[in-house]
């Protein structure tokens, strides 16, 4: 999965089993603290 900063939408949330909610947590959590292009 790829996390672009965007947001995970309502109907995607949804749908998510518990491993795939997870790895969006992860996801988010890299982007925030790694891989964000404008962190400061």
């Amino acid at each position: 999965m790829v996390y672009a900063g965007n947001g995970i939408t309502y109907s995607e949330l949804k749908d998510m089993d518990i491993a795939e909610y997870r790895e969006a947590v992860e996801a988010r959590l890299l982007w925030q603290d790694e891989w964000n292009p404008n962190k400061k």
